[in-house]
């Protein structure tokens, strides 16, 4: 960190021509900044507070209230022209509307704030007002805007620094991550507002930035860790008197318990949402209560009470205008009320009411990102225009510089032509001394150029007979130099490649997958990665390694890069990975990929709360046949059987051979009776004889099917179809037997 003290002294020695007055002041002033600076660095930052409205807290728990009185308060700062009023109220409107749910008011709000505060020269209401404005777009799906505007905040906040607003701004970026689906970044955009903040106290902040990444990380499954996050945050809300805040902490508790299957911890969490809804006359709240109750009900199947809160949630949100809370919300409902026995009259009415919000979202979202385009284009073309006039300018300036040096070198050049016509003589009389001796080193240059030419043929063959493509790039990512490899890969000859770029060379799309590689070589760090890329219609696995080529000094000029193709390695991994997960004898899953596709199966029903049936096959006195016939008709069996199952089977249906005999089949999402009748259809279609040579051989199954909704684990449904299975046997064979479906199975 360079000393204040020598930059003053710097920025004095630049100063044009002034009285010795004005320099005393300036240089007492520069003094006194540098002075400042140094105390600061040297001792702990003074915590500044972040200026506040006392409606401001109040809309936390009062928001329809502050509302109400705030019209009267701005018409009284806007006569006064007290712009730092007018921001503060503007700030405290966007916060009561934020705990209303009324994204659009936020926003405009915001926009009032940072307007009120830029006409008052206060950068830190103005960026505070910024910072409401894009939490306004964000919540609206206007997230091109939104960025923008946090955009903007960090530019101001970089003149004007403040840990505080530092972690809001994270904070926004956080949200606005989380609504893009990017929970890994939202979750490090919370960690790094959480720094920024240190050990400044901003409770509410803190708590904030806490929610966020515990939101996060649960998404990312690593519950354990959100769970702990939020008994923090909520511990250290208790004192806030922030309604809200608490609520929508308790609500992804609540989100986490389910996951865990605490449906008590879940319903615990609902009603406490409800409670606070009360207090804060928050209709979103109460439809998020209502329907953290509904779920939860819905998990413990008590699917009365599930469809009461449900509803419940439904007319909160409709009544408000939530449309997206409105349509999760019904899509549970539907699928409840779809698996009641007797549905309610009104089903088809939800039904058509789902429709059209998915029709009206769907349609409204592509309209958004029609929007978020065209800003987006829009800001790429000022940027370019920006930086065009930058160009422009610095051009000019070279211009210049270079129109001043010409004349100094002019002058320069008159002057040392006179001294030139006096050294004539002296250099004539050494002529003849330096034309021998340079006609030695021109011998001597000679010979070296032909040994270091020599040094690079031999180099080259070397290079040329490696099994890789071997080049190397300079630090302007330009290519100087490429083995014959180049030729085989590229399709043009070394020569023709050198001195253009990574980016000309390989493409856009290939460039930026190994920009970061190129970027840490640079830095001199060796780096290895393997790739895939297509040459010519031919797909090509490769594996490159970049070692960074540095001078005497120490310094990277560049780097060197080996690249080998594995193709023929990648083919046979994944040929071996095949070959590991079928029956050798029929060509079907055999016990391994049936095991990995099961439970695949059980995570992916369980997540979009689908059913599941699991259907287990004995052939019927198999071992008479082969004990009868001998192991290669007893085969010659197994895989006619295993032709005729997949027949009688949908392509997406797995079918696995576990053993001998012993079958397995997995249908997703079927109901009950699909299960049953598809048991009916493999049994009806092993009644003919198998013909094997002049063989004709009777054969017949026995099935055991299990149905479930996806909350039974792989080794409890497999044990449920072996029982059923069983049953069939005991039942006299060739017929199949369904497992009873348990409550909640």
């Amino acid at each position: 960190m360079a000393c204040p003290l020598s930059t003053t002294f710097r920025v004095l020695r630049r100063l044009p021509p002034i009285g010795p007055r004005l320099r005393s002041v300036a240089l007492f002033a520069m003094l006194a900044s540098s002075w400042a600076g140094l105390a600061v660095a040297d001792g702990q930052p003074v915590h500044q507070e972040v200026p506040r409205h006392p409606l401001e807290l109040r809309a936390l728990v009062d928001p329809a209230g502050v509302l109400a009185e705030l019209p009267a308060l701005l018409k009284k700062a806007e006569l006064a022209r007290d712009y730092r009023e007018l921001a503060l109220l503007r700030v405290a409107q966007a916060n009561a509307c934020r705990v209303k749910a009324d994204w659009t008011c936020q926003r405009d709000a915001g926009v009032q704030a940072r307007l009120a505060a830029e006409a008052g020269g206060l950068p830190v209401l103005e960026v505070r007002g910024l910072i409401a404005e894009a939490r306004g777009r964000i919540s609206m799906q206007d997230f091109t805007r939104g960025e923008h505007s946090l955009g903007d905040a960090e530019r101001r906040l970089a003149i004007h620094p403040f840990p505080e607003m530092k972690a809001d701004i994270y904070l926004a970026y956080s949200s606005l991550s989380y609504t893009l689906g990017k929970h890994a970044a939202a979750a490090d955009h919370a960690q790094k507002g959480l720094d920024a903040l240190g050990t400044v106290p901003a409770p509410t902040i803190r708590v904030r930035l806490l929610r966020n990444r515990a939101n996060a990380l649960a998404q990312l499954g690593r519950r354990n860790e959100a769970k702990l996050l939020v008994e923090k945050g909520l511990e250290l809300a208790g004192p806030l008197n922030d309604p809200k805040l608490s609520a929508e902490l308790y609500l992804e508790h609540a989100r986490i318990a389910r996951l865990e299957g605490d449906t008590r911890t879940a319903t615990d969490n609902g009603r406490r949402i409800l409670e606070l809804a009360q207090s804060l006359r928050a209709s979103q709240l109460v439809g998020l209560g209502h329907e953290i109750l509904g779920l939860a009900a819905q998990d413990e199947g008590d699917a009365s009470l599930a469809e009461t809160e449900l509803r419940a949630a439904v007319e909160s949100f409709h009544a408000q205008a939530n449309e997206r809370d409105e349509r999760r919300v019904l899509r549970s409902l539907v699928a409840g009320l779809l698996d009641s026995p007797r549905p309610p009259a009104d089903l088809p009415l939800l039904t058509r009411r789902l429709v059209e919000l998915e029709t009206t979202l769907d349609t409204r979202d592509q309209m958004l990102a029609g929007d978020d385009l065209d800003a987006r284009l829009k800001y790429a073309q000022q940027e370019f225009d920006v930086q065009r006039l930058q160009a422009s300018a610095a051009l000019t300036r070279e211009r210049e510089a270079a129109s001043a040096g010409r004349q100094r070198f002019a002058q320069a050049i008159a002057g040392m032509s006179i001294g030139l016509l006096v050294l004539v003589g002296i250099f004539f009389l050494w002529q003849r001394r330096l034309n021998t001796r340079l006609r030695q080193a021109v011998t001597r240059l000679s010979q070296s150029e032909q040994e270091l030419s020599a040094s690079e043929g031999r180099l080259r063959t070397i290079t040329d007979s490696i099994p890789a493509l071997i080049s190397r790039i300079d630090k302007h990512e330009r290519y100087v130099f490429m083995n014959a490899r180049a030729f085989r890969v590229f399709g043009t000859k070394p020569e023709e490649l050198l001195g253009k770029t990574i980016l000309e060379v390989r493409g856009p799309e290939q460039h930026a997958l190994v920009k970061p590689h190129v970027e840490a070589a640079l830095r001199g760090e060796a780096v290895s990665f393997e790739g895939f890329i297509d040459l010519r219609g031919q797909g090509l696995h490769y594996q490159s390694s970049f070692v960074p080529d540095r001078d005497a000094n120490g310094d990277v000029q560049g780097f060197f890069a080996f690249t080998f193709d594995i193709t023929q390695l990648k083919l046979a991994e994944a040929e071996l990975d095949r070959l590991a997960r079928i029956d050798s004898l029929t060509g079907v899953s055999n016990r391994r990929d049936f095991g990995d596709r099961l439970h695949a199966a059980l995570a992916r029903c369980q997540r979009e709360e689908e059913g599941i049936a699991l259907l287990c096959l004995d052939i019927d006195k198999f071992k008479d046949i082969n004990d009868g016939h001998g192991h290669p008709v007893g085969d010659a069996v197994i895989l006619a059987f295993a032709a005729r199952l997949k027949a009688v089977l949908r392509e997406d249906d797995v079918v696995a051979r576990l053993g001998g005999d012993e079958f397995m089949v997995l249908l997703e999402n079927p109901g009950p009776e699909t299960a049953g009748i598809v048991a009916g259809k493999i049994v009806a279609a092993m009644r003919d004889p198998i013909q094997i040579d002049d063989l004709s051989l009777p054969v017949s199954v026995s099935i055991g099917v299990a149905y479930s909704a996806g909350a039974l684990p792989a080794e409890q449904l497999m044990s449920r179809a072996d029982a059923a299975l069983y049953a069939a046997k005991s039942a006299g064979r060739n017929n199949w037997r369904a497992a009873p479906v348990e409550a909640g199975a």
